[in-house]
C-alpha cells in the first residue's frame, strides 16, 4: 500500500499528524538497538551517505 493511499501527506499538510521523533540512528547502530530489545517505540534510521537526510 502506497503511504499516500491512506492520505498521510494530507494529514501531515494540514497539521493533523504529527509524529515525534527523539533521536535517529545510523543504520547500524539501530540494527544492534533493536536486535538487544533496547528500544522503546519507533526507531528511525538515517541511510544516507552523508549521515544527514
Amino acid at each position: 500500500m502506497d503511504p499516500d493511499d491512506a492520505g498521510l501527506t494530507d494529514l501531515v499538510r494540514r497539521g493533523q499528524l504529527i509524529v515525534h521523533v527523539s533521536k535517529e540512528f545510523p543504520l547500524a547502530e539501530a540494527h544492534h538497538l533493536v536486535a538487544q530489545g533496547r528500544t522503546a517505540g519507533k526507531v528511525v534510521l538515517n541511510v544516507s551517505e552523508e549521515g544527514v537526510v
